[in-house]
């Protein structure tokens, strides 16, 4: 198979018109970056719409009721992610209007126990050029979220336990939405020729609701030196072996993949945001973890043979 040897530009195009925003000088800039990339590469700059398959999994029909929740808690939950990517330190959880439009997802249909959202491309004809159509934050916010969710039924919740604020309450909408399903959600996104997917069993989005709900939280940083074990077909979990043996696992947000990939097996030193639950009757749960930086320990290569 041919390199493309636009991926990492395109990427990069990507990046960058998901943050820009709705001012005129903001549409000014994308409708000339899209120009010039199609003037460039001979490429049509412009992606196919997305949609995102939401599936209620042991179910024949989708009551009014379930179906009101999910198209809310959906909604809301995209909105919140963008959020978080235009400031990833934002804690406030509540979503305004203008979160909704700046995020919007649109109904297209339903068929028995599935529902189908379309993810609007902006059509820049309204500014008076017609040159087509590109992806919106949406877009890249629903990317996060499936990729923050269980890939399968069974996977860990560590990558939701550990990660920053509005990703959880993200999650948490999401959970509650999963309760309205015998068997929870079954969850499609598709972009182009990709393909994202993530089940959220009734089980685990009762655990994640009951985790998510009613508690306050203590938050902090450690920084521990260990062997980075792996990630272990998770899209989202690190796994990190300390001197004593006790292993430590928790959230990698998407900018430190490939750090983490390229020092897997390594000895390295990694800092930690921690988060403690406190039960408002007063106990105290097991630390989460996600992953703030990573670099090689001062001892390059892997760890000694008796750490192994």
């Amino acid at each position: 198979m041919t390199p493309d040897p636009w991926a990492e530009l395109r990427r990069l195009r990507d990046d960058i018109l998901a943050e820009l925003g709705d001012s005129p000088g903001d549409h000014y800039e994308r409708e000339a970056m899209l120009m010039a990339w199609e003037s460039h590469t001979g490429e049509n700059a412009f992606p196919l719409m997305d949609t995102l398959r939401v599936e209620m999994r042991g179910e024949d029909i989708i009551g009014a009721y379930a179906a009101g929740e999910i198209l809310k808690q959906f909604q809301s939950a995209t909105a919140l992610i963008d959020r978080y990517r235009r400031n990833p330190r934002a804690r406030g959880t509540g979503i305004s209007r203008r979160d909704r439009e700046r995020a919007q997802i649109v109904l297209e249909g339903q068929a028995g126990s599935t529902i189908v959202f379309r993810v609007p491309a902006v059509a820049p004809e309204m500014y008076g050029l017609d040159i087509g159509q590109y992806a919106g934050r949406a877009s890249k916010a629903l990317a996060e979220l499936m990729e923050t969710l269980p890939e399968t039924a069974d996977e860990s919740l560590q990558g939701i336990l550990g990660a920053p604020p509005l990703v959880r309450e993200a999650v948490h909408r999401i959970s509650r939405a999963a309760l309205q399903a015998e068997d929870g959600l079954g969850l499609q996104f598709r972009t182009g020729e990709n393909e994202l997917t993530s089940v959220l069993s009734y089980d685990k989005a009762q655990l994640l609701t009951k985790f998510l709900s009613d508690k306050e939280f203590i938050e902090d940083e450690e920084t521990v030196e260990g062997l980075l074990d792996g990630m272990r077909g998770t899209r989202r979990v690190f796994y990190l072996v300390d001197a004593d043996r006790s292993e430590i696992s928790g959230a990698v947000e998407a900018d430190l993949i490939p750090q983490v990939h390229e020092l897997l097996g390594r000895h390295v030193i990694a800092r930690l945001a921690t988060t403690q639950w406190h039960k408002r009757l007063g106990r105290y749960g097991d630390k989460t973890y996600r992953l703030l930086s990573v670099e090689p320990a001062p001892e390059q290569g892997n760890f000694d043979d008796e750490w192994r």
